[in-house]
């Protein structure tokens, strides 16, 4: 079920896309190119494949945590300013 006060991963990156940008899509691509990098210049697999794993996981945390974050403000604000009914 769907209310109007559900806020959305959309909403949040409308509200702050930078901030959005380097939490989330900076270490997804850092390790997209660590283990191209790897392939470039045949490096172990055993040192790039864990470094990838650990940024994306990384990136994962900390887009739920911002997600978390801008939810408890959305609901700090709304309890802040109730809307006149």
């Amino acid at each position: 079920m769907t209310t109007q006060d559900d806020v959305t991963l959309a909403a949040m990156i409308r509200s702050v896309p930078i901030h959005c940008l380097l939490l989330t899509l900076v270490p997804a691509v850092l390790a997209a190119v660590q283990l191209a990098n790897s392939y470039i210049n045949d490096v172990s697999l055993f040192v790039s494949v864990p470094f990838a794993l650990v940024m994306v996981l990384f990136a994962v945390v900390l887009t739920q945590h911002q997600f978390a974050r801008f939810r408890r403000q959305q609901v700090e604000r709304t309890l802040q300013c109730p809307t006149a009914e």
